[in-house]
Parts: C-alpha cells; structure tokens; sequence
C-alpha cells in the first residue's frame, strides 16, 4: 500500500458534478495508506434527513449550514494533525478559505482535478440521478425522510438542461489548483481506471 510522504497533507478532490469524485477518493483511501476521508455530501445527506426542506430557499440555507458545518469539521481534523482527503466540487468560492485553513495548519496539499467532455460528464451526472441510488434531496426542492418517497419512485425537481450546466460549470471554474495538482481525463471511465496507478502515485510523489 501506498503511503504519503508527510502525514500533514491535505488530498483535494474536485470537479464538476458528474466526474466521478467520490469513486476517485474511495480509490485514493483504499490504496493510501491512513487517509481519513471528509465529504461534504455526507454531512448534507446527514443535515436533509434531520431537518428536510419545504423550497428551494430552505434546501439553500441548509446547503450553506451544511458547508459551515464541513469547513468546522475539517479544522477540527487539521488541528488533530492526520493525512484527510476531501471531495466536492470546490470551486473557486472556496479556494480562498481552503486556503487559509491550509496555511493556519501548515499543510501540503495536493488536488486532483477531474475534467473531461462536458456532454459525456452531463450525461453520467444524469443516469446517476435516475439510477435510484442518489439522496433525493439532492434531487428535489421539498424533501421530508419519510414522508418523501424513496429515490426509485421520485422524478427529480432539479434538473439543468445541458446549456444551464455548461453555463453554471464555467462560471464556477472547478480548477482550483490549490498546491500541486494531478489533473485527470475522466471523459472514458475505462481509459481513466487504467490511469490509476499513475494518479496514486504522482499524489504520493507531489504530496
């Protein structure tokens, strides 16, 4: 197994939805040794089943305090010290404060961007939010745990068309490129796994 060079770093995962992140920081724990993974849907999925949402504007303001609840998290765990990954579609709204909790810890850090053909990564995004395997508020504007039906029964209220999502992905730019970063085609999934043995290991050789 793979370890990194100091415990004192910080794995960025990001890109835009679609991209395959969360497999990517699976990928990375299993095959790096003591990384601790931080993801910022589990701490929203955890706040949509606790409190749920009526609209839109209430799914917002539970995001934001789901996000406010992430970054407590992570300096919590930066101050302990240990080696944590985190994934999401950080963009450059949160490069700023990434990087002051990177420098208030002393941290190295190393990002993995995910990129790729927009229509091929739409397109993914979209079977996996029909698959019936994703969160429904991820997928709705009015979500209630056990009032909502299950994912396999529910037609999705969020939905951007393919010009929306290129839109909202190039105002966002998801290359932060926070300390060195591995950048990877993930436009063919078959071609990007083959290329896993080289990604691990510019990750542990940059970290």
């Amino acid at each position: 197994m793979r370890q990194l060079k100091h415990k004192r770093t910080l794995l960025i995962v990001t890109g835009c939805p679609g991209t395959g992140k969360s497999f990517w920081a699976q990928r990375i724990r299993d095959e790096i040794q003591g990384v601790d993974i931080l993801s910022n849907d589990e701490i929203k999925e955890r706040n949509f089943d606790l409190y749920g949402f009526d609209n839109r504007e209430e799914k917002d303001a539970l995001n934001a305090r789901g996000l406010d609840e992430f970054y407590e998290a992570l300096a919590q765990r930066m101050a302990q010290g240990g080696s944590i990954l985190i994934e999401y579609p950080f963009y450059q709204r949160h490069r700023q404060i990434l990087a002051g909790l990177i420098e208030k810890y002393r941290y190295r850090t190393v990002t993995l961007f995910l990129y790729g053909d927009m229509k091929a990564i739409y397109q993914r995004g979209k079977r996996r939010d029909s698959s019936g395997n994703r969160h429904p508020g991820h997928l709705l504007d009015c979500y209630h745990k056990g009032v909502t039906p299950p994912p396999d029964q529910i037609q999705p209220t969020v939905e951007l068309s393919y010009e929306e999502f290129l839109t909202s992905c190039g105002k966002k730019n998801y290359d932060v490129r926070i300390g060195p970063t591995v950048s990877l085609d993930v436009t063919d999934l078959a071609e990007a796994d083959a290329k896993a043995p080289w990604v691990l290991d510019e990750i542990v050789a940059r970290s």
